[in-house]
């Protein structure tokens, strides 16, 4: 048989190694987030067949990146740590507790990424959620009255009815998503599926503001009767986010997994830089609307 021992170590994580010690070894980034864990076989095994999954309660609740690593000596480049082996089950963690993953016995502790992203207090975070849903609300009722008027007394078979329409309807639906959904990371498939939804509604309101301009500067400056280009509009400003949320979607999956949406809310991770295709075609819709 096999005996298997395990401790933590409660206050060495305070004396093998200061925040500014390890600081300076991994570029001002890293820093001690857990206390230390020891495990050890007796028969030590070559390698273990199974990864051997551990759980740390996080010092400093943050949202901000952990490493899961061991203890490997001072002759390191970090001064000591290593991750080779280990990572971090993103599933599992959050940014009160890492579970760590790893193929070997030793000495463990997570190091967390500093960028001075610690959680907010309870009172802010209640301010924040409550501006949030009162002033996306007050959008909502806004749009709801802006289709309504729209539907009554314009004749909404005209072109730039159907334009400004489209747009009201992209960003009303983008915000009911986002109230319904941004939190829903305890579910991976309804994650995605809310963040999908939002980028693909938001940049379907950004092709339709692009269209808007493109029809008022045909009509007014060109003087071009472009009312048959109506069919046009709609596969352009329908049809250019669906191929970007695929991409998005494909980009996700080869990479981290789908679970890159769901760390810390149901939108794109800027870890896999999944926003940068987002803020690339937010910056492209702007540069041609000049």
């Amino acid at each position: 048989g096999s005996l298997v021992v395990a401790f933590v170590y409660k206050d060495l994580h305070d004396l093998l190694l200061t925040d500014q010690a390890i600081r300076s070894e991994t570029d001002n980034k890293s820093y001690i987030n857990s206390k230390i864990m020891a495990i050890a076989m007796d028969p030590k095994p070559n390698k273990l067949r199974v990864n051997v999954i551990l759980k740390f309660e996080n010092l400093k609740v943050s949202t901000a990146e952990k490493r899961c690593m061991f203890w490997s000596g001072f002759n390191t480049r970090s001064e000591g740590f290593s991750e080779e082996g280990c990572h971090v089950v993103s599933l599992k963690s959050n940014s009160e507790e890492t579970v760590c993953s790893c193929n070997h016995l030793t000495h463990f502790v997570v190091l967390m990424n500093y960028d001075g992203n610690t959680k907010l207090a309870e009172e802010d975070e209640t301010a924040l959620k409550i501006i949030t849903h009162v002033g996306l609300s007050l959008s909502i009722v806004g749009i709801l009255l802006t289709l309504i008027l729209y539907s009554c007394l314009t004749d909404v078979g005209q072109p730039l009815s159907q334009i400004r329409m489209s747009v009201s309807m992209s960003l009303g639906a983008g915000q009911i998503i986002f109230l319904a959904g941004i939190n829903a990371t305890e579910n991976k498939a309804a994650c995605v599926t809310i963040a999908a939804l939002m980028q693909y509604f938001l940049m379907a309101a950004l092709c339709w503001m692009l269209i808007e301009g493109i029809f008022l500067y045909l009509f007014v400056v060109k003087v071009y009767n472009i009312n048959s280009k109506m069919y046009m509009y709609h596969v352009i400003s329908w049809g250019l986010p669906v191929i970007m949320v695929a991409m998005s979607l494909g980009i996700a999956a080869g990479k981290e997994g789908l679970q890159s949406y769901t760390r810390f809310s149901c939108w794109l991770s800027s870890t896999n830089n999944l926003i940068w295709i987002f803020v690339a075609f937010v910056a492209f819709i702007e540069i041609v609307s000049l």
